[in-house]
């Protein structure tokens, strides 16, 4: 979960002062359980659930949040003419991006195989000035390719740079998850590419993201 933003800091810290209450309270049940009416134990334990319960949907609509203002921002970013052949250039210099021959000779399989793909959206390229290029992460050992191919199926009809900027972008939307620690919520970790969350593991994160991610 990214950092708390203004516009919900409010409610983060009306939690947190419910959870400091309810920590003060635990502590006297723990201290002089004899002294404590079976009923209000069970009150504060339910008290306690339903903390839990609200900062996990805090940090649900968070995430959601942060995911639409990526999406907003990627409608309104990601093809400025001035750049995108410096981009390209860049990008084929680097190895981030291949052409056909060299994707099928890496993965061993058929320029139909590519054709076929690419038309089913498991695929994508970049194109400019007639050249095309294929992201070389499809081909990276590190990740799983049938997830790959399945988050880029998922963001549909999106142009090949949208594409690539979804998998290549830091999102907050994918930052490592917050813990409640005593009925409160900690900080989440640093934001993580869709790439690098699909290397931890976390593959409907990403599907989620990449869904919320294609409505521009």
């Amino acid at each position: 979960m990214p950092t708390a933003s203004p516009n919900r800091a409010p409610a983060v810290l009306k939690l947190r002062a419910v959870a400091d209450q309810l920590s003060v309270a635990e502590h006297a049940v723990a201290e002089a359980p004899t002294l404590v009416p079976p009923t209000a134990a069970a009150e504060l334990r339910g008290f306690q659930q339903e903390l839990g319960r609200a900062m996990d949907s805090l940090g649900r609509i968070s995430g959601l949040l942060t995911a639409w203002r990526e999406q907003i921002d990627a409608c309104s970013l990601s093809d400025k003419p001035d750049t995108i052949g410096e981009t390209f250039l860049r990008l084929v210099a680097e190895g981030h991006l291949i052409d056909s021959a060299e994707l099928q000779r890496r993965a061993g399989v058929t320029r139909q195989a590519v054709s076929k793909a690419v038309a089913a959206r498991r695929l994508f390229y970049l194109e400019h000035g007639g050249q095309r290029g294929y992201p070389a992460f499809f081909l990276d050992p590190e990740l799983e390719r049938t997830q790959v191919e399945a988050v880029s199926k998922q963001l549909g009809d999106l142009s090949g740079g949208s594409k690539f900027m979804f998998f290549t972008t830091a999102r907050g939307s994918l930052a490592t998850a917050g813990e409640i620690r005593r009925g409160v919520m900690t900080e989440s970790g640093v934001p993580r590419t869709p790439l690098q969350a699909l290397k931890d593991g976390d593959f409907e994160r990403v599907r989620m993201a990449a869904e919320a991610f294609s409505g521009c």
